[in-house]
């Protein structure tokens, strides 16, 4: 009796409904579906010297930050279709929230930073824009995308004790505890420190081409050169638009240096435009609850999540290097530039 006592007081018994369900089926499908994705970027640079440069440095990054994001997925699934309710739920979901916050936060300051480097790529001199990323300044940048979100989300909880982490028995998942008195603001630090200063980044880094672009235009304009106006009537499409632009296109920098985008670097800028506009439709959700009541404040985690999930499909396979390498590999082909590594895994496998 004595034993049965205490095993009853170490479990409880949870209740599962719809709502459950339906996000336990969610989180399933972002796992299905976002861990073969970013591994499939990882495995691509690794196959292939053609993607290993140091601009695609920052997609290797988001792909790492996405993929531990899917990898953790798992607790929240378990979560919510757990039996019953043990203590040790508590410091499991501590380790996967800590973890999540951060990979996302990193996602978010690293889409700012993809949309800063064409920033200075299309506005400043190439010297320049050499300079700023060079392997040293490269490396600094990377470790800096992650201790920034690494302070926002683990400082608050595990030093300054404002929030707690953990499990909810009447939401069945891992969550910030909204009993704790000072989890409201812990909401607010992510939120505020996540979503709008990246955004910022972007929306100024955007708008910076687009005026260079628009001065330059009318500059063109005052020497009535029709065939340069044509053409800066395709930047102006471009960066308002870049889903119709197809062309490459060049800057003339106030040195009168031109520094000449090839069809790829296009490709790759478009396909950050529409990382920029699935980081709006999945994210602002999640912002936007966090400070008022939302009738699918249950379902934001998971639509936030999902930009983790989608952001490989949107500049891994749609980039034309990628798509080269990943078709390569499922056709057992050779793949364009070969790494050591994937001419050391040839060779094991013809012996």
């Amino acid at each position: 009796m004595e034993n049965a006592t205490i095993f009853s007081t170490d479990q409880q018994e949870l209740t599962r409904n719809s709502e459950d369900i339906i996000l336990g089926v969610l989180n399933l499908t972002e796992v299905l579906v976002g861990v073969p994705g970013n591994s499939l970027v990882l495995i691509a640079v690794l196959l292939s010297r053609k993607l290993q440069t140091l601009s695609n440095a920052f997609i290797v990054n988001l792909a790492v930050a996405d993929l531990i994001t899917c990898l953790v997925i798992p607790v929240y699934f378990a979560g919510e279709w757990a039996k019953y309710y043990y203590p040790t739920l508590e410091p499991i979901c501590q380790v996967a929230l800590g973890i999540t916050h951060t990979c996302v936060g990193c996602s978010m300051f690293t889409l700012a930073a993809i949309a800063l480097n064409r920033f200075l790529l299309v506005l400043t001199p190439i010297s320049t824009y050499r300079y700023i990323y060079r392997p040293w300044h490269l490396f600094c940048w990377i470790v800096a995308l992650w201790s920034v979100p690494g302070m926002i989300a683990l400082f608050p909880p595990m030093v300054f004790n404002t929030g707690k982490l953990g499990f909810d028995i009447s939401a069945h998942t891992c969550v910030t505890l909204k009993d704790f008195p000072t989890s409201q603001q812990y909401e607010y630090t992510l939120v505020l420190g996540f979503y709008p200063v990246p955004l910022s980044v972007i929306i100024f880094c955007y708008s910076g081409i687009l005026i260079k672009v628009v001065k330059h235009k009318r500059r063109l304009k005052k020497n009535n050169n029709q065939e340069n106006s044509a053409v800066d009537k395709q930047r102006c499409i471009y960066f308002f638009f870049p889903i119709l632009f197809r062309s490459s296109f060049q800057l003339e920098s106030t040195r009168h240096k031109k520094l000449t985008l090839s069809p790829t670097e296009v490709r790759v800028t478009r396909n950050f435009f529409y990382v920029f506009c699935a980081y709006i439709l999945l994210l602002t959700p999640y912002a936007i609850c966090s400070f008022t009541t939302c009738a699918i404040s249950s379902y934001v985690g998971p639509i936030a999540i999902a930009n983790s999930v989608v952001n490989p499909f949107i500049y891994g396979f749609n980039h034309p290097i990628f798509r080269e390498v990943f078709l390569s590999f499922f056709k057992c082909k050779g793949v364009p530039e070969p790494s050591w590594f994937w001419i050391f895994i040839k060779r094991i496998a013809t012996r």
